[in-house]
């Protein structure tokens, strides 16, 4: 029979996970208003600069206007805020290294980080599949994933200010956070949240999935090795190499061969890794689903993962 969950325990694991949910609300906030501020920067200097009668102005700015350059104030505001939230020294302590990383090591975890991409844009496709079942298409979301269309300002943002700033939010901050619950739980559950906050059904399971490495990489090497992982995805093979399409597809390809070799090699290291690991707290398991500020985050979450589905 299980013991009683410690209600004290509890109560203070709700407190740390109201924080940590609290914050990612704020920085939710932030982005929010970042891209509207510059929407209307847009439509100012539209209308400055067009000469042309007040309504077929302000169409021609809201047609051609996408709030892209929003996110880069967004990367300012966000590391400012890091650094307000935890204290001096936060930047040096969330790079100190753990264990050296060796060049073999570094790419066999690039390969199964690559391989993850490939098993969830496969796993996506049956997300359509079962969408389409009902009338409905995830087509917008994939859209968002691939970053297809995106404007210059957009794509600046994934490749270069989303690896620094996501790292040092999710695998610095977060992650630190939650250490004190224990390796395993912060690992799974930094993911879980780094999953959650992309609020689109196909990048969620991705994002968790290789949030789990990245949050191994940073708990067990260094953020900076998590930081260029991020860096090598969202601008070397999702940005550089979709310019050769031939290119791309033959690393990919190798990367998951390599991949589920590695796995295969080293499963029982990847179980003993798993087993050394000490086990989650039900109080902070509970402490976190039930936390106010959680139910919030995971409401808004839910709301911006249905917005993304329509009707076929």
């Amino acid at each position: 029979m299980k013991k009683p969950l410690n209600k004290i325990a509890l109560s203070l694991q709700r407190k740390r996970f109201n924080k940590i949910s609290g914050f990612l609300l704020l920085t939710s906030l932030l982005m929010l208003l970042c891209v509207m501020v510059s929407i209307l920067l847009e439509i100012g200097i539209s209308l400055l600069h067009s000469g042309q009668p007040l309504e077929q102005a302000l169409y021609r700015a809201l047609f051609r206007l996408n709030g892209g350059w929003g996110y880069l104030p967004y990367c300012l505001l966000i590391l400012i805020v890091l650094r307000v939230w935890m204290g001096r020294g936060f930047f040096q302590n969330a790079v100190r290294s753990s264990h050296s990383m060796n060049i073999s090591a570094f790419f066999q975890i690039l390969s199964v980080f690559l391989f993850v991409q490939v098993f969830t844009s496969l796993f996506s496709q049956y997300i359509e599949q079962i969408l389409n079942y009902w009338g409905l298409s995830s087509y917008l979301a994939q859209e968002a994933a691939s970053g297809q269309n995106s404007p210059f300002s957009v794509i600046i943002y994934a490749s270069i200010g989303a690896p620094i700033v996501e790292e040092f939010l999710f695998r610095g901050a977060l992650l630190q956070r939650m250490i004190p619950c224990g390796k395993r739980f912060a690992i799974v559950f930094s993911s879980l949240l780094f999953g959650l906050f992309h609020g689109n059904i196909i990048q969620i399971p991705f994002a968790f999935l290789v949030g789990l490495i990245l949050a191994y990489v940073a708990v067990e090497y260094s953020l900076w090795w998590s930081i260029l992982l991020h860096f090598i995805n969202n601008c070397i093979l999702s940005q550089v190499l979709s310019f050769f399409p031939v290119a791309q597809s033959i690393v990919i390809l190798v990367c998951s061969i390599a991949a589920l070799v590695i796995l295969t090699v080293k499963a029982n290291q990847i179980r003993a890794y798993h087993r050394s690991l000490q086990p989650m707290s039900r109080e902070a398991v509970w402490g976190f689903w039930t936390a106010p500020l959680t139910i919030v985050f995971l409401i808004v979450v839910l709301f911006n993962t249905a917005s993304s589905i329509m009707p076929m």
